[in-house]
């Protein structure tokens, strides 16, 4: 293995963010030395709670998640959330047994219970950003039947409020926190999700 990946090895098994993202690109790129850090890290993997997919609009996203999905066996058990309501729609075509969850980060209209309307996708979930989670919002999503995931709650005081609404899962970069708050109020609900920066917008 080359040094400078063992180094970058060290400093990412610490938590330090560039080393990560060195990392990689290391790998993105298959530098030398990528195949060695796939080797170190593979035995550690198997915790991962988020996975993300880019590619640019028709590269075979949805087709790629439905197939992650089912390779993995967790098809029944997984939430897709993005902020691309046309790679919601194709998600659904492909496999509408896969939960998913549309992404935003301004006011938007919910559709009646049981009715599409023809901009909002055909999803299961909503993925309001922390700040747009209010009753009149959850009463609409609970009008329509669309869970609520909330993204990226990280002050204490806010993420005791989500939990107070009883979102269905928080997105947070401090899921230590937002668990041990969770484990006062007595309950296991909702899911914590530990992510490392905000969702981006692409699909």
């Amino acid at each position: 293995m080359i040094a400078a990946s063992e180094s970058l090895l060290a400093a990412a098994r610490k938590g330090d963010k560039r080393s990560i993202a060195r990392l990689l690109t290391i790998v993105e790129n298959d530098e030398p030395g990528s195949a060695d850090v796939l080797r170190a890290l593979y035995p550690e993997t198997g915790h991962a709670r988020i996975v993300g997919v880019t590619g640019p609009p028709g590269g075979g996203k949805s087709t790629l998640v439905s197939r992650l999905a089912a390779e993995y066996g967790v098809t029944d058990r997984c939430l897709v959330a993005s902020f691309s309501a046309d790679f919601l729609r194709r998600l659904r075509e492909c496999d509408a047994d896969i939960a998913s969850s549309f992404l935003f980060d301004h006011p938007v209209a919910l559709p009646e219970s049981g009715q599409r309307t023809p901009l909002f996708p055909p999803v299961d979930g909503i993925g309001p950003r922390r700040d747009l989670v209010a009753p009149p919002l959850l009463a609409q999503a609970a009008g329509a039947g669309l869970t609520v995931h909330p993204w990226t709650a990280d002050n204490p005081e806010e993420i005791q409020r989500l939990l107070e609404y009883r979102v269905s899962s928080i997105t947070t970069n401090v899921p230590d926190v937002a668990l041990a708050l969770r484990a006062q109020a007595g309950s296991t609900d909702p899911e914590v999700f530990a992510q490392e920066a905000p969702p981006s917008r692409a699909p």
